[in-house]
């Protein structure tokens, strides 16, 4: 314990003389205290003793034992008290000294041996708050919002075991949100490779198709060509042979249509030969687009049976979580059931005992209003009237409230 001061009233014995009796009643009087008054001197080495050491939990104890004593001798000197009051008026007067000095005696030894007594309670508590606010800052570090009852005392295994708990959490979390968005952008890049893979078969093809149209006129133009020159020689040749014979001239008629229907089969094959080209182009267009749609419901269709695998898989987790914590809700609610009828049966105690203090409560202030007038006791020289009477009653009102 600190060095400090420590000052508490001395036990004054009453002057019976000032209260107008006899020598031989207020013998009587001091004699019926006498065994209370010789308990509290022995109790008093006991009190100086202790309250010179340092506090520890022995001392806390034996401050709660002395305490004890001193209520005991306060509760006897009050039934003591209580059966010396059937006497006459004036001999109250001389019992409510005794008892009042006493009782301003005891009182402050017994909030001090209290005060010693609840130390190591209060530094106890004071540990929980302290591992409780640490504990906490730490599973806010964690993202947690919400904390579990008894944080402060819980033991440092199960301690150890939930952070881990928090902390595994998490980086599953993190994990199953890193996977979805990577699954998230393969099947993006791959959905945009087989886009452009149609854009450059589907450039190909145009490309191809172009490439034959223009052969084709190409052909065309160039046997136009030749069967103008043609024509212009065999005209300039039957101009010049304008003199030949008819049949001379039929001949190269004939001969001019035989090339003429040759040509034109030439056409005709050349185009047929493009029909062809393109009707197969167009085909092989057909099958490919049949292909790849047959790519996309497969992949589609395994896309959904793994999504129907990842939701109900996550409906599992979801359903033993959700049980799990209900189960947890439902211990934590009777463990408060269990402290709520722990402290109703507390409180209840501690009204019965105020109520068995409180009956006394009426005559004791009844017998204080005695001491108004000129009448005056002392204690420790100090001179007491009505007016520290009734700070007296107050005084026995809180020590009985407690």
């Amino acid at each position: 314990m600190e060095d400090k001061v420590i000052k508490v009233e001395r036990l004054v014995p009453v002057n019976a003389a000032e209260f107008g009796l006899q020598e031989t009643r207020a013998e009587q009087i001091r004699s019926i205290f006498v065994p209370m008054l010789d308990t509290m001197v022995e109790l008093d080495e006991e009190f100086r003793v202790l309250v010179a050491e340092e506090i520890t939990p022995d001392v806390s104890k034996a401050a709660y034992e002395l305490r004890q004593k001193y209520k005991k001798v306060r509760t006897g000197t009050a039934e003591l008290h209580k059966k010396a009051k059937e006497s006459s008026r004036r001999e109250g007067l001389c019992i409510d000294g005794w008892k009042n000095a006493q009782l301003l005696a005891g009182s402050q030894r017994e909030e001090m041996l209290l005060e010693i007594e609840k130390h190591e309670e209060r530094k106890r508590e004071a540990r929980i708050a302290e591992v409780k606010a640490s504990r906490e800052l730490i599973l806010t570090g964690h993202g947690c919002t919400q904390f579990p009852e008894g944080l402060g005392t819980m033991p440092d295994e199960v301690w150890d075991s939930y952070l881990t708990g928090v902390i595994e959490t998490n980086r599953r979390r993190a994990e199953a949100e890193k996977q979805a968005e990577l699954e998230r952008i393969a099947k993006e890049a791959a959905e945009a490779a087989e886009r452009q893979r149609i854009k450059v078969e589907n450039d190909r093809l145009k490309a191809e198709v172009e490439a034959t149209r223009v052969r084709l006129v190409e052909a065309e133009r160039k046997a136009e060509a030749e069967r103008k020159a043609e024509a212009a020689k065999i005209e300039a040749e039957r101009k010049a042979e304008a003199e030949k014979a008819a049949a001379a001239q039929r001949a190269i008629l004939e001969a001019q249509r035989a090339k003429d229907a040759e040509a034109a089969a030439e056409l005709a094959k050349v185009r047929a030969e493009a029909a062809e080209k393109e009707q197969a182009a167009r085909e092989e267009r057909q099958r490919e687009a049949r292909e790849r749609e047959a790519n996309r419901v497969k992949a589609a269709e395994e896309q959904r049976r793994r999504d129907e695998a990842a939701a109900s898989a996550l409906a599992e987790a979801k359903a033993k979580a959700e049980a799990d914590a209900e189960a947890e809700r439902t211990l934590l609610k009777a463990e408060a059931v269990a402290r709520e009828e722990a402290v109703r049966l507390e409180h209840k105690e501690l009204m019965r005992k105020r109520d068995e203090a409180l009956a006394e409560l009426p005559d004791v202030l009844k017998d204080l209003n005695l001491y108004l007038g000129e009448d005056v006791c002392y204690a420790d020289e100090i001179t007491i009237g009505a007016g520290t009477l009734m700070g007296w009653a107050r005084i026995l009102t809180d020590v009985l409230a407690k």
